[in-house]
């Protein structure tokens, strides 16, 4: 797998990159410029045209995985306040308070000798 340090780009902003290679190839094949020599061989040419179709390739599959993770992070937000919201509902409010309060100690339990329960 290729590693990039840099910033990734997007996908459209990073097809500049293929445009200038594809343009420094007409320049090279075509010899618009005399004298001008960008890439020595063909060899040297189609390496770097291959090159920046795989970066275009790798930038595509980066902001991909990008908006999957977003999408994925915005559904687990919101199924966390809906979670949160049921059990404010549902648990007495001194519960949620004090389970609010200290949120790193074992959650809250009493023990009963004797209790009724009531059926509605």
């Amino acid at each position: 797998m290729m590693t990039i340090t840099a910033y990734p780009f997007r996908f459209f902003p990073s097809c500049v990159f293929l445009l200038g290679t594809l343009f420094i190839m007409s320049v090279e094949y075509w010899r618009i410029f005399p004298g001008l020599y960008l890439l020595p061989t063909y060899g040297d040419l189609w390496y770097f045209f291959c090159f920046n179709l795989l970066r275009q390739f790798y930038s595509f599959q980066e902001e991909k995985l990008f908006r999957t993770q977003h999408a994925a992070g915005c559904a687990v937000e919101k199924v966390m306040t809906r979670v949160h919201s049921i059990l404010d509902t549902m648990m007495p409010k001194q519960v949620v308070k004090e389970i609010a309060e200290n949120p790193d100690v074992p959650l809250p339990s009493h023990k009963y000798r004797m209790a009724t329960i009531g059926v509605l």
